[in-house]
């Protein structure tokens, strides 16, 4: 990558920092736009047990414009994603976890600590 693209990267965050604050949290998500709207339910859930400055990247700004459990609602662009992580910015992608329910009853059937199960398949 070119020194440039990477200098622009740190106006870009420096900027921002010194509109927003330097973010506690970083999020992001590239799915699609309901996808993007879920995201804010988690927000709204950290806002509540941990208030601080929370930032959003997302690919429909204007969907969030207003919200106030995010800072800073922006477009997405990951080379601040370095920027954020060297001024101990937690970066967190959001994603969906997929879970097998065979397996998941197979693990916790074979652990030692749970009793025996009758229907468990290996």
């Amino acid at each position: 990558m070119d020194v440039r693209y990477h200098l622009a990267g740190l106006r870009r965050w420096v900027g921002l920092v010194r509109r927003f604050g330097r973010p506690h949290r970083l999020l992001w998500f590239d799915g699609g736009i309901g996808d993007q709207l879920l995201c804010s339910a988690v927000a709204r859930e950290i806002q509540r047990r941990h208030p601080r400055n929370l930032w959003f990247f997302t690919q429909a700004p204007e969907l969030f414009a207003g919200n106030p459990d995010f800072r800073a609602v922006l477009p997405l662009d990951l080379g601040l994603v370095p920027w954020a992580r060297l001024s101990r910015t937690r970066v967190q992608r959001l994603f969906y976890q997929t879970t097998s329910r065979a397996r998941d009853a197979t693990r916790l059937c074979t652990s030692r600590a749970s009793p025996p199960c009758a229907g468990a398949q290996a």
